[in-house]
């Protein structure tokens, strides 16, 4: 098997639990080694793994490595196919690794080399996924592709978990569970904006269905089943490769309907609540987004397109 592998040394496990990138060298003397890091030309090193045509791309990082990669392989591909990937779950969130059903054990470093081994000589045994890739167009700037694209609160609540957990060494789904809870008390005894989720006002024109216009607590736009803390907070979803969801700033009864939204339990929502499934959506109006966990800022007037995008496949490791 052609394998290539491309460890981002900085993200958030890898940080915390190095790999040997010359360990897994001697290791594995078939596998093509290549580092992803801050100062990387991540165009220029896109170009070369198509250029050795690899049977299995292994991502080593989280969320933030695979976005940066998967846009640039993209854009270097332009339509050709590109190789199946397996993701090595070790980065901080590692929300599409687990939407895809890899984090309950991450490999720790002493085991990565072992399991690359069994990839190479075909002992480990494989399940294949399909996702399709969110592409993501703000003005003129280039086209991206990720799998989790939102703006307003989700944007805040993002900054409240990285400065108060974090910044603090503590990650995983307890920090993520005590963000939300922290923030839905902030709702009830403050009000969204006290707590400092901020709403945004703009429009956004969903294919298929009426445009909507007003001020906006948070939108968002995904191809994942499942986000952080396996929350499923879509409905009316019609089988859509993209599910698409808004809630604006004035929507009814915020606290008393959170955990409806969060596992998408809203067969008949109330006013102000909108889910769709949908090709494509045109957002009008936000200061910033992220995808995947990287924060970008919008210049100002400039429209975002978001739709879905290639479907690509993904490697399971089967125990």
């Amino acid at each position: 098997m052609r394998m290539s592998l491309v460890h981002n040394p900085q993200s958030g496990r890898n940080h915390r639990d190095p790999l040997d990138p010359e360990r897994l060298a001697r290791d594995v003397p078939t596998l093509d080694l290549h580092l992803l890091g801050p100062d990387t030309d991540t165009a220029a090193l896109a170009c070369r793994l198509l250029d050795r045509h690899p049977d299995l791309l292994v991502v080593s990082g989280g969320d933030g490595t695979l976005q940066r990669l998967l846009t640039a392989l993209l854009q270097a591909a332009d339509g050709a196919p590109l190789p199946a990937v397996a993701i090595l779950p070790r980065g901080t969130a590692n929300m599409i690794a687990a939407d895809l059903g890899l984090v309950r054990r991450p490999p720790r470093a002493t085991t990565v080399a072992r399991l690359l081994r069994d990839l190479d000589e075909g002992r480990r045994a494989t399940i294949m996924e399909e996702r399709a890739v969110v592409a993501i167009q703000t003005g003129d700037a280039p086209p991206e592709a990720g799998f989790f694209f939102a703006t307003g609160a989700v944007c805040d609540a993002i900054d409240f978990w990285a400065e108060r957990f974090q910044r603090r060494g503590l990650v995983g789904g307890v920090s993520q569970l005590l963000t939300f809870l922290a923030l839905l008390a902030g709702i009830a005894t403050k009000g969204p904006e006290a707590a400092g989720l901020r709403p945004f006002t703009g429009k956004l024109e969903i294919d298929g269905h009426p445009p909507l216009a007003g001020s906006f607590l948070f939108a968002f736009a995904t191809t994942l089943d499942r986000l952080l803390l396996g929350a499923t907070p879509f409905w009316n979803g019609d089988g859509a490769a993209l599910r698409v969801t808004a809630v604006e700033r004035d929507a009814p009864h915020l606290l008393a309907h959170a955990w409806r939204v969060v596992r998408g339990k809203m067969r008949k929502p109330p006013p102000r609540y909108h889910s769709f499934g949908a090709g494509r959506v045109r957002l009008r109006g936000a200061e910033r987004f992220v995808v995947d966990g990287e924060f970008r800022v919008v210049a100002p007037g400039a429209e975002i397109v978001v739709a879905a995008g290639r479907r690509l496949r993904f490697v399971r490791f089967v125990d």
